[in-house]
């Protein structure tokens, strides 16, 4: 879903070193759009979209979030009981590796 959650403002400027990470400047304002996992937020800033450490930035105010993702926090209710008995790999590579003629 494309939401905001919030703003942050930079603390420090962000050079990024892999293409998933945003990169900005002191003092800019970035979009948070997500928390991807827990220490790292995704922004967006003037088009770009990347992550990047939560501790570059300060909140200008509490996240929002939204609840149709989290809607009771049980983890039974996104996880599936791994019930998949697809067999992986019974199929056998027939007699051809046997076959070198003398």
């Amino acid at each position: 879903p494309e939401y905001s959650m919030g703003q942050a403002r930079a603390l420090m400027g962000l050079s990024a070193q892999l293409d998933e990470e945003l990169d900005f400047r002191e003092g800019d304002v970035i979009t948070i759009i997500g928390v991807p996992e827990p220490g790292w937020f995704e922004g967006e800033l003037e088009g770009r979209r990347g992550i990047f450490p939560e501790g570059f930035v300060e909140l200008l105010g509490p996240l929002r979030t939204v609840d149709e993702s989290v809607s009771s926090g049980n983890p039974d209710d996104c996880i599936v009981n791994g019930e998949v008995d697809t067999p992986v790999g019974e199929e056998e590579i027939g007699p051809d590796e046997d076959e070198e003629e003398p």
